[in-house]
């Protein structure tokens, strides 16, 4: 893909009420009246494409075809046509100039993780949760070619467990007895991976010394994109042989008004949008059409819309108005399809990296050119921060949390960081430096 795929994509997730809630026709008649239309708004913006189009390319061609076949015409038509022309074309320099100027350069490769690694604790029994039609059929394949073989030869036992509904997963890691197992592992995704963890810290018994683990299978793997080993189960399967356990943090976001319900855990990223499109709250409809295009393809039409909104933020017991495009609060550095919006994010320094992108279009699409690598971090507004709480000027939208999207109630959105939230099995940060990046030089750690 291009160098912005899925920028605004906040690359599922869910706690039990959360499940409860969502599931609902009337909270999918909801949500659906909430959603704002693909073209919402399009008409400022397309007036202005048209305008241009008329009377600076259209018209001028027009004037000089014309003039051409009488000299007398010619004497006052090719002026006017060139300068309609030459009008055209200063303005797109005009408009150019912020995409022109000089790029700063990526922030170096960062490992996800602060603390130094804790002793080794090589398990001995383990649950390996797998869909059998994830990742277009890759959980199984990679269970059966890699995962089985590595955990008998190493002499780990595992229990197998296929998943058979979305969100079982979470229902899975809620309720699998613990008792004589050591960890539970999921093959898949950010969203597989996002349901484990929501199950797993709802549980009410003693789950301290069970880790999860998660093994690479699904489309973005941007939890893992972090390590750089979001194409390397094997990487995976070593680090929880090895018994390479660390404690990372987790999201609590409440969204509405009862506490015991309204709440789910991030792992990734969450994002408010002034444009649904840019949020990736829209886009389904056009899956069949654009493919996996349809994210930059949908961003980038929000983002020349020009959409922006005043939310009232407070982060940390500070509050501050800010007129923005677009918010998003991040765990990890990556989301979506590898995009580094939050590069100097750690997974357990027991904070948050919040980002707010407001500015013109083209700053706007400078930014979007430069997500990548990281580098458009120098022209956002971010700080970091273990609460943080949002109210928006509707009293009821969407947002995108973890690639879920979710309806927010009485205006308020609110995360706390929930420091060493769970125990999971990660790389090593020799693996990081080395193996799957030979070139990094690894900083933070």
């Amino acid at each position: 893909g291009g160098p912005a795929r899925r920028f605004w994509i906040c690359c599922a997730m869910s706690a039990t009420p959360y499940s409860q809630a969502i599931d609902s026709d009337s909270e999918h008649e909801l949500r659906t009246r909430l959603e704002q239309p693909t073209c919402d708004g399009s008409c400022p913006l397309m007036s202005i494409t048209f305008s241009f189009c008329i009377f600076f390319i259209a018209a001028p061609t027009i004037i000089l075809v014309l003039s051409s076949h009488d000299i007398l015409a010619a004497t006052y038509a090719i002026p006017i046509g060139c300068a309609l022309f030459g009008v055209g074309f200063l303005i797109c320099c005009f408009y150019s100039i912020p995409l022109l100027q000089p790029r700063p350069a990526n922030p170096p490769p960062t490992f996800p993780l602060t603390a130094p690694a804790q002793s080794p604790r090589p398990p001995k029994n383990v649950y390996v949760l797998v869909n059998p039609k994830g990742g277009k059929g890759n959980a199984q394949r990679i269970f059966d070619q890699l995962i089985a073989p590595k955990l008998t030869q190493a002499g780990v036992r595992f229990s197998k467990v296929p998943t058979e509904y979305s969100g079982h997963c979470r229902d899975l890691c809620r309720t699998l007895p613990l008792e004589g197992f050591d960890g539970i592992i999921a093959v898949g995704g950010d969203g597989t991976f996002n349901e484990c963890v929501n199950g797993f810290l709802s549980r009410t018994d003693d789950r301290s010394q069970v880790a999860l683990g998660l093994i690479p299978a699904g489309s973005g793997n941007s939890f893992l994109h972090d390590f750089c080993v979001q194409n390397h189960p094997e990487a995976l399967v070593d680090a929880i042989i090895a018994g390479n356990v660390a404690p990372l943090d987790a999201n609590r976001v409440q969204y509405g008004d009862n506490p015991e319900r309204d709440f789910v855990y991030s792992i990734n990223v969450f994002a408010l949008s002034a444009d649904h499109c840019m949020g990736a709250l829209n886009i389904d409809k056009w899956r069949g059409l654009l493919g996996t295009a349809r994210y930059d393809v949908c961003a980038l039409w929000g983002l020349l819309k020009g959409r922006s909104m005043r939310i009232k933020a407070t982060v940390d017991g500070k509050e501050s108005v800010h007129d923005l495009s677009v918010a998003f609060i991040n765990n990890t550095q990556h989301f979506g399809k590898g995009m580094r919006a939050a590069p100097f994010a750690y997974l357990d320094d027991g904070m948050c990296d919040v980002g707010l992108i407001a500015g013109s279009r083209c700053r706007i699409l400078r930014l979007f050119s430069m997500v990548k690598g990281g580098a458009h971090h120098s022209m956002l507004s971010a700080f970091k921060a273990s609460n943080v709480r949002i109210e928006m000027p509707t009293r009821e939208g969407l947002f995108n949390l973890d690639g879920e999207v979710l309806r927010f109630k009485n205006h308020v959105i609110e995360a706390k960081v929930i420091k060493g939230a769970f125990l999971m099995y990660v790389p090593t940060r020799k693996q990081f430096d080395s193996k799957y990046l030979p070139t990094a030089s690894v900083v933070g750690m």
